[in-house]
């Protein structure tokens, strides 16, 4: 989450309709501005880049969720216990990407609301720029 790179959908790669990309915004706690029907794809491409990036980031948080977990405010009496250490965080590292290449888990992703209120403060004054000018940029 600390670097702003939003990705660029082509027209071919969007998966949202302007409906749901509406939708998308208002997750992340924008309101429009403008109805559905006036977005264009560089405006649904926005939000797909916006969710994609929340799923991934929220992904990445739940690694340093392990780390955290397995290392913190635990005593290191040898070598072997780091060891220990190293292999439950490799354990729980393992499970993280089994869940996530299921296609149930890209059915249903999780979001965290930390993720999502930070990108959403980020992306309200691109889409403020957009609803004033007309253009997309970012």
């Amino acid at each position: 989450m600390t670097d702003w790179k939003l990705r660029h959908f082509q027209t071919n790669e969007l998966l949202f309709d302007k409906e749901r990309s509406f939708r998308i915004l208002q997750f992340f706690g924008i309101e429009p501005g403008i109805p559905p029907t006036s977005f264009t794809d560089q405006d649904r491409s926005f939000a797909q880049a916006l969710l994609v990036a929340a799923i991934d980031s929220s992904y990445q948080m739940r690694f340093v969720q392990a780390i955290f977990d397995v290392f913190y405010m635990k005593p290191v009496a040898s070598f072997d216990d780091v060891g220990d250490m190293c292999k439950e965080f490799l354990k729980r590292a393992a499970e993280n990407w089994f869940e996530h290449a299921t296609k149930q888990d890209l059915r249903d992703p999780e979001i965290f609301d930390s993720v999502r209120t930070v990108m959403g403060s980020r992306a309200r004054s691109v889409w403020r720029v957009r609803v004033q000018t007309g253009e997309m940029t970012y």
